[in-house]
């Protein structure tokens, strides 16, 4: 509920920020408008002709950003090793949208334009549990598991960094060319806590999947709609093979001061796909509001889900799983400010 009432909350601040904008530049026609042409009527809207010999050296966008991830694959998490059914799955995390900032700056020039944007949210997570669980809960492959009966919870959180700078260059008078350099960082965290319900012991376990992604992506942005007045819909597509440095963990302790504990490490190449769509709406010749969808591929990464089964209980060695693919989904809602 945390969450989802923060994404209320920020999504309230950027329609009051919209709503004043919009109240503010009702009338796109500003003075020096009405002195340069005396006969242009007041509230007339721009056309886009009008727009496109409006040429700004700058352009900046302050927009929310809402994504959800998808469910993370159905591995074996924790277990009841009497019997090998599962007691938490990890493809029962609901993720809800988690909020964060998105924020672009554009700097125009003759032949090429220069687009820089970030984007990010901070601890998306989903929950399971409290429930109860009988003896022998544990881990497969752990030779064993709880002698007694516990109450588990579960969660799994995320962290999403996207930063990018791309050239961008006219194809047509309605296709760009993009190419450029991105880095993306994700961060997975799974863990569980247990209760003993006879004995005053707590165990914690935690697994994290990190990723850092570096690496070059070419992609177009197309002018996909317009009313020939104020209003465009535009699609941006955009793909990358990267690097990903990779990281992986496993913490397990207890009220009895037992640690289990273990990280390792691993580079390999990774795929990032992005598909954006912004529908925006010119109030004047400075001032846009733009709300969109964004979709963001990640493959070849290390999910938390994916480190369970590496984690020898014998040697105590760990070992980084990289084969996983996620998608993160989401809306954007936001403004832009030309100059």
């Amino acid at each position: 509920m945390r969450f989802r009432s923060s994404s209320i909350r920020i999504a309230a601040v950027c329609l009051a920020l919209a709503l004043v904008a919009a109240r503010s530049y009702a009338d796109p026609t500003t003075a020096d408008d009405i002195a340069a042409d005396p006969g242009r009527p007041l509230f007339t809207p721009w056309t886009a002709s009008e727009l496109a010999t409006a040429e700004h050296a700058w352009s900046a966008r302050f927009s929310t950003i809402f994504l959800q991830r998808d469910r993370p694959a159905a591995t074996s998490f924790l277990i009841n090793t009497n019997n090998g059914e599962p007691i938490v799955n990890p493809h029962n995390f609901l993720f809800a949208f988690a909020p964060g900032a998105d924020i672009g700056l554009v700097r125009s020039a003759e032949a090429y334009d220069l687009d820089l944007r970030y984007f990010g949210v901070y601890q998306g997570n989903a929950l399971q549990g409290p429930f109860n669980a009988g003896p022998g809960t544990g881990f497969a492959g752990a030779g064993g598991g709880s002698p007694d009966s516990a109450t588990i919870t579960s969660s799994d959180v995320f962290s999403l960094n996207s930063a990018e700078a791309n050239l961008r260059r006219d194809l047509t008078a309605s296709c760009s060319l993009l190419a450029g350099f991105r880095y993306v960082s994700f961060r997975d965290r799974m863990s569980a806590i247990g209760v003993d319900t006879v004995t005053p012991d707590v165990t914690h376990v935690r697994i994290d999947g990190n990723n850092n992604l570096y690496g070059l992506q070419v992609g177009i942005q197309t002018l996909m709609w317009s009313d020939g007045k104020s209003c465009r819909v535009e699609g941006t597509f955009k793909v990358g093979i990267f690097a990903d440095a990779a990281t992986s963990g496993f913490h397990l302790d207890d009220s009895s001061g037992n640690i289990i504990a273990a990280t390792a490490s691993r580079t390999r190449e990774a795929f990032v796909g992005d598909v954006n769509f912004t529908a925006i709406n010119q109030l004047n010749d400075h001032w846009a509001i733009r709300a969109g969808y964004q979709l963001l591929w990640l493959s070849g990464v290390a999910t938390a889900s994916e480190q369970v089964s590496q984690f020898n209980f014998n040697s105590g060695e760990l070992t980084t799983n990289l084969s996983h693919s996620l998608f993160l989904y989401g809306a954007t809602l936001g403004l832009e400010f030309a100059w």
